[in-house]
Order: structure tokens, then sequence, then C-alpha cells
């Protein structure tokens, strides 16, 4: 598996000062993650929180009582714990000053990181958090690519791939159509084909369909029939990939 890593309240230069570092921890130790999203919106922080699957590390910065008297960012690392105590969360304390009366509130955390960021400090808690998670799934059987996770509109919604019927390029955004809803992000079709793999087929310049969720093909009207209702239609150049599908599918 690989982990996760959503950031909350991190300014963008020490973040990627903590990417870099927690970059080499990853290499040394043969553990991967990946960044997921990075807001500095309580709203959407929450709701990433809520909507989270499998384990997530959350980057969470800190400031100080008077800044932040309700202590949003501490209560949201809180919540990510409570919503999987698998997941880690690493506070990012922006000025050590205010570290004796933050402190007492960050107890349950996978660790603590303070501002300016370096090697020497950070190391040791990403090889906490890696070294841990390695170990808890390390040896589990590699599944990543059943989902694909889709930025659309400051969020990162995880859709699993065999629940999307149908891909469709909209002018310059995209229409990812699962079962349950549509998904409208910033992305080339080209992208996302190269992604989802041979368990999609390209049908149409404008379209890409899974093959599992073909309900029938109508040949003479050049339309694929999908489980969720749709018909999109296949081009001339791509009827010898449809037979194909046709063909395997034992339509």
């Amino acid at each position: 598996m690989v982990l996760s890593v959503f950031t909350y309240n991190v300014e963008p230069e020490p973040l990627r000062k903590l990417i870099a570092i927690m970059g080499d921890v990853s290499r040394s130790l043969g553990v991967s993650f990946r960044m997921e999203v990075f807001t500095d919106n309580i709203t959407d922080a929450v709701e990433i929180i809520r909507k989270g699957e499998g384990v997530l590390l959350s980057l969470v910065g800190v400031d100080d009582k008077s800044s932040d008297p309700n202590l949003l960012s501490i209560r949201l690392g809180r919540m990510a714990k409570k919503r999987n105590r698998d997941n880690y969360v690493v506070y990012v304390i922006k000025d050590t000053s205010f570290l004796p009366q933050i402190l007492p509130y960050c107890s349950g955390a996978s660790g603590i990181v303070l501002l300016p960021a370096t090697a020497s400090s950070c190391k040791p808690v990403f090889e906490h958090v890696l070294n841990d998670f390695g170990r808890l799934y390390g040896g589990e059987q590699q599944t990543d690519e059943n989902w694909i996770h889709l930025k659309a509109k400051g969020k990162v919604y995880r859709v699993r791939c065999s629940d999307i019927c149908s891909i469709q390029a909209v002018n310059k955004m995209i229409e990812v159509h699962t079962m349950k809803q549509t998904i409208t992000l910033v992305d080339k079709l080209e992208n996302l084909e190269q992604e989802l793999g041979d368990a999609f087929v390209r049908c149409h310049r404008s379209y890409l369909i899974n093959k599992g969720r073909i309900e029938y093909i109508d040949f003479k009207d050049r339309m694929i029939h999908m489980m969720d209702g749709s018909g999109i239609p296949f081009s001339r150049s791509a009827k010898n990939d449809i037979q194909r599908v046709a063909q395997e599918s034992g339509d």
C-alpha cells in the first residue's frame, strides 16, 4: 500500500521542505507515500477527513492559542485519529515560542515537527511513521491499481475504478461518471486512459469506457449501452477495438 498524505494550514515553502525530507526517508526505507491534498480551509479539511478511506497521514500546521483560540488544527488531528485509529497525525509547530502552551493539547500525535524544518529534527518523525506503516501494511497485496484519486475543486475523491462507467471530455474538463455520481475536474482524457489501463477502452475521441460496465453493444447504431443506463457512441476508427471487447465478453 501507499500512504496517503494530507496537509492543512502549512505554508508552501516549509511544506516543500517537509516533503523533500519525507521523500528522502521514503527512499531509504522503501515505503511509498503520495501527497493528496493541500488546504488551509477548515471546512474542506473536515470533509476530507470524514470521507477519507484507507490510512492517512495528516500534516497539520498549528498556530498559537491567541491566533486560533478554538485550536482547530489540533481538533482536526484528533478527528483524524477518531475517524481511523490507524491514521497518523503530525503537528507542524510554526513558532517554538508558543510550544509550551500548545504541547499539552498534542497528545495522541504520531509526532511533532518544528519550523524551520531541518533534516535532523524531522527525519526521526517521518522514519517512525513510515516504518510503522511499512510494518503494518508492507506485506499486504498491492491494491492501489483498483482505485483512482481525482482532484476536483480542492477536494480529492478516492474512487474504485470498477465503479466508473465512463469518462467524457467536455471542453477542457473531464466528467467521470460512476454508478452513483459524476465528478468534474480539470484533466486530460489521455492522462486517465494511461492511469486506468487495460480495463478501460477509448471508444471515441471524447469517451473512455469501463469494459466491465458494458450492458450491450449496438453495432448498427454504433452505440455502447452502459450499466448506469447511459449510451456512449463509438467512432468508426474504434470499431475494431469495440469488436474485440465484445468478443472478450462473449457478446
